[in-house]
């Protein structure tokens, strides 16, 4: 026996018969017919009232009536609708049925998998939360493609022993968007007994600061703020703070610490993400290393000051520790010029690994 549920006299199938009777199914109903379409519909495979009504029933054991859906396929192609949902209906061609046009394409979703994948401060366990949330937001035919991404794809890929980076984000954020400071304790990778890795506080006191930014560089998530009571800029990695905090204290803005706030520049003069001071730099380096240059600093944050046959003169603002490490990176390919603070460090430790080497 199958009882009225007061949509458009259709009829929901009886709990008694065995089938799952659901709470609130005409609450429901708007949301289910967007699930199926969120799961089954695409460009090339739109689905006709007769479809969706057959899934209803299939997926939730609920009768509708095609003026019902219309009703409701309707609501969902409107401007209000794509504005509150990311995604609206639509449909090409009368007759051909209607799919769900998202916001975030299959290129979208696939790009961002594997961006999250090369992510390296998540930890493993955080990778596959992130990945299968983004899954779920694809269709179904999108999730058949991408059943690819299992444990064994992450078995090979390096993460984060710390489990608390995505927290960590979240808290950050929260500060940032409120205008307030933040405290960490702030680790560093040891061993154990048995040669395991595991973070160790790298003092006891907590890190207090005021957060700008969160940023990936080489990988990582970083940090850029300012760290109490200093005046410059710094740069932390998330996945090495624990016990992170939002404190009740005001943050002090960026315009306090750089006048000319611009974050990209600060990045490039903190190559590597190292955070002392930037200094003038000029070096030489071989023709067929410009685009490394480039990719390093950008287009647009270096300048060519003279050309050799095989060379190039470039000058660029940027930490001098942090340009010691990227020129003893290219070896032979780059000669420090200025400062001479750091021509003379690069010729001690290019003597040091000579004598280490012998």
């Amino acid at each position: 026996m199958a009882r009225k549920t007061g949509i458009s006299g259709e009829m929901e199938p009886n709990t008694k018969s065995g089938n799952v009777k659901h709470p609130g199914s005409k609450r429901m109903l708007n949301m289910w017919i967007l699930d199926i379409l969120s799961q089954f519909s695409s460009k090339k495979r739109p689905m006709t009232y007769q479809r969706i009504i057959e899934e209803l029933k299939k997926k939730y054991q609920f009768g509708c009536t095609r003026s019902t859906l219309g009703d409701y396929i309707h609501d969902f192609e409107s401007d209000e609708f794509r504005q509150l949902f990311g995604c609206y209906a639509r449909c090409d061609k009368r007759g051909a049925g209607y799919y769900l046009e998202r916001e975030l394409s299959d290129g979208d979703l696939r790009l961002l998998i594997d961006s999250i994948m090369s992510i390296r401060s998540l930890s493993s366990a955080d990778v596959k939360e992130l990945i299968a949330k983004l899954i779920r937001r694809g269709s179904t035919s999108f999730q058949a493609k991408v059943k690819g991404y299992t444990s064994a794809d992450l078995m090979g890929l390096p993460h984060s022993p710390n489990t608390e980076t995505l927290d960590n984000v979240a808290i950050l954020n929260e500060a940032m968007v409120n205008g307030r400071q933040a405290s960490f304790v702030y680790n560093d990778f040891s061993l154990d007994a048995k040669n395991r890795v595991f973070l160790n506080p790298c003092r006891e006191k907590r890190y207090v600061v005021n957060p700008y930014r969160l940023t990936v560089y080489s990988s990582r998530l970083y940090l850029v703020c300012n760290t109490v009571p200093h005046e410059n800029i710094s740069m932390y990695r998330v996945d090495k703070m624990t016990d992170v905090a939002e404190e009740s204290e005001p943050g002090k803005p960026w315009r306090e610490i750089d006048k000319q706030y611009n974050p990209p520049k600060t990045m490039v003069e903190s190559l590597h993400m190292f955070s002392t001071d930037p200094v003038n730099v000029e070096f030489w380096v071989e023709n067929n290393c410009l685009r490394d240059v480039v990719d390093w600093f950008g287009g647009n944050q270096f300048k060519v000051l003279e050309q050799e046959d095989e060379r190039l003169r470039i000058g660029v603002r940027c930490s001098e520790t942090a340009m010691q490490f990227w020129a003893m990176s290219y070896g032979e390919y780059v000669e420090i010029i200025k400062p001479k603070s750091l021509r003379e460090k690069m010729r001690g430790v290019a003597l040091q690994i000579a004598e280490r080497h012998e």
